[in-house]
Formats: structure tokens, sequence, C-alpha cells
């Protein structure tokens, strides 16, 4: 009977910790937004003379402009399965998490193709503020902006 109880937590143990390697998200990208921002953050990559991201604590570090884009010659990274950061930053360069209830309206990524079908450009765009403040603005074309 003991030895069962040890074989069973032993198990359990083993298997905590699986779950915890394997559940693990990697980390990506984190914003930093201007303290106040409402509306669409497009982040454009793969822009010819723009610089590469900066790195911070595993993350890459994008920092977006007050009209809510940044231009990045670095890569997108797609798929799922990676955790994003998004701050609110004060002109003092204090940062507060942007609310998880400020991402209600979603986001995507979107491109336009060249005549080889290779993408020209890219961006990945995601809302930012609450529900009701997204009723009232919209959604623009963002195709354009990309």
């Amino acid at each position: 009977m003991k030895k069962t109880l040890y074989l069973f937590i032993l198990l359990l143990i083993l298997g905590v910790i699986f779950m915890t390697i394997v559940g693990r998200q990697q980390k990506r990208d984190r914003l930093l937004i201007p303290e106040g921002y409402v509306g669409w953050v497009v982040v454009h990559f793969s822009v010819p003379g723009a610089a590469a991201l900066d790195m911070e604590e595993g993350f890459r570090l994008i920092k977006i402009d007050s009209n809510g884009e940044a231009f990045t010659s670095s890569a997108l990274i797609p798929g799922e399965g990676y955790y994003d950061e998004y701050f609110y930053v004060t002109a003092d360069g204090i940062r507060r998490r942007v609310p998880n209830s400020y991402f209600g309206a979603g986001g995507g990524t979107e491109g336009t193709l060249d005549a080889g079908q290779a993408y020209k450009s890219i961006c990945s765009f995601i809302w930012i503020g609450t529900k009701e403040q997204y009723e009232k603005m919209g959604r623009p074309d963002l195709d354009k902006k990309c």
C-alpha cells in the first residue's frame, strides 16, 4: 500500500512538471503603447530600412507611436502558442499593463502580395480599448494601413 502511494505521488509530481514545461507559452512581443491611447495598434513588419526590434527579458520590444503604429525590419512571428504583453507607457517611462478587458474587439494579420505571390508588406493589428469605445469608433479599413 505504501509503495503504491509513493508511486502515485511520484507520478503526480512528474505529471505536474511535464505539464508546466509543455504548457508554457513562448515569449514573443512586448508592445509599449502611449498612455491613454485608444484605437487600433498596427505593427508593420519586414519594412526595408526600418530598425530591427530590440529584446527585453526574452520579448521583442515594439514601441508604438502616438498614431498607434510601429515599423520594423524584423519579421512577423506567426502562429499560436506565443505570449505577448501590452503596456501603456507614460511620458516619464512608467509602464502600466493594458487591462485584459481592452482586447474584446480582437485583432489579426493582413498583408499584400506582389505579382510572384510573396508578401510585399505584412502587418499585425489589435484593438486597444473597451468594447464600448470600439462600438463608437468602429473598424477602419486596415487593409489600407498595411
